[in-house]
């Protein structure tokens, strides 16, 4: 089972990193021309807010102090995504769902949402 300490760290990185890159796709979204990139822009947007929030909704009410994590450089919103869809497949591995449901049900939520917006890049032609 992920202690207390690995898990607020995992999830204030989920709420920045999905928080920025939201941030980044809004900017993109506002400077592209209309066309499948800012349409995808645009529910990628949607999809990271939607990712942020499920990590808030889990991040447990007692701080741990020294347990934020600095954001992690990716080049691209694709590497972004492939990487937070391993980490949260680990921490559910890592997650007994007897003893944690309610981060049993996040990384469920969380991999469904990530499918979704894969998903909906494929459909539009953007390719991840």
């Amino acid at each position: 089972m992920t202690d207390i300490g690995h898990l607020y760290a995992q999830c204030q990185l989920g709420i920045s990193e999905a928080q920025f890159w939201s941030d980044r796709l809004a900017a993109d979204a506002l400077a592209l021309e209309p066309g499948a990139a800012q349409r995808f822009a645009v529910l990628g947007t949607h999809a990271l807010d939607k990712i942020a929030a499920l990590w808030e909704s889990r991040l447990p009410s007692i701080p741990v102090e020294g347990a934020s994590i600095p954001l992690r450089e990716h080049a691209q919103v694709s590497e972004y995504i492939a990487s937070l869809r391993s980490e949260v497949k680990a921490l559910d591995a890592a997650t007994n769902a007897d003893l944690d449901p309610s981060t049993h049900r996040m990384c469920q939520r969380l991999i469904c949402e990530i499918d979704l917006l894969s998903d909906d890049a494929r459909r539009i032609g953007v390719d991840l």
